[in-house]
């Protein structure tokens, strides 16, 4: 239920910018950016974390830094179409084992540009699209090959995936560098706030295995990003 809360909080959020609109932007131009992404994400991983930690192993960060990237266009001046993909991955071990917690996501976005003034550009969002997170845990051992042939069960790879959505505000601020009579363009700087969703419980797989009983995870969380990359416009 919390989650639900949290999710609609950040759409009201997202829809509560677009007033600004009719105020301050004075800015309507068409154009587009891409850019190279970092950031944080928080994943509910606690059920994972207490299985891991029950069967005597490590548990992982409920937050992982991710890197990406985006690109978006602007249509009308107002309205934005876009996507993105991130990837994070972290890892912890013992004395007995390697851990390792990857994966990503893609999401296809719609936006409005709320402000654009002074170089600076306001822009709600929300996106759909999928992602999957991987598990391994490898024995902290040093085989031979034969030993691998002989046992090949000294490591366990199980991954899930499903379904995420997003609710989230982006700020672009874009240094111009070069221009002629069509248009110009120039260096981009940008921060994202968001909020993630899963809208599947976790289905847990071992190759083409299906595995059941598996602890519930899912990308539902806040998000931060920092952004760098180039962008156009038309004058």
């Amino acid at each position: 239920m919390k989650v639900k809360v949290l999710f609609i909080s950040t759409l009201l959020l997202v829809v509560m910018c677009l007033p600004t609109a009719l105020i301050y932007s004075v800015e309507i131009r068409e154009g587009g950016a891409g850019d190279f992404v970092v950031g944080v994400n928080w994943f509910d991983i606690s059920d994972l974390n207490s299985d891991l930690k029950e069967a005597g192993y490590k548990a992982f960060d409920k937050y992982t830094f991710n890197f990406g990237g985006e690109g978006y266009g602007i249509i009308g001046g107002r309205i934005i179409i876009g996507g993105e993909g991130h990837g994070f991955s972290q890892e912890v071990s013992t004395s007995t084992h390697f851990e390792t917690l990857s994966g990503g996501y893609g999401l296809f976005n719609v936006g409005y540009v709320a402000f654009s003034k002074w170089g600076l550009r306001l822009f709600p969002m929300i996106g759909l699209g999928g992602g999957g997170i991987e598990l391994r845990i490898t024995e902290n051992v040093s085989p031979s090959f034969s030993d691998i042939m002989n046992d090949p069960k000294q490591e366990a790879s199980l991954s899930t995936g499903g379904f995420i959505g997003q609710g989230a505000v982006g700020l672009d601020y874009v240094i111009i560098l070069s221009g002629d009579e069509e248009g110009e363009g120039g260096l981009l700087f940008g921060i994202r706030a968001g909020y993630l969703l899963s809208f599947t419980s976790s289905s847990w797989e071992m190759g083409k295995i299906d595995i059941a009983g598996g602890p519930d995870v899912r990308f539902n969380g806040f998000y931060i990003r920092f952004i760098i990359g180039g962008a156009g416009y038309e004058i």
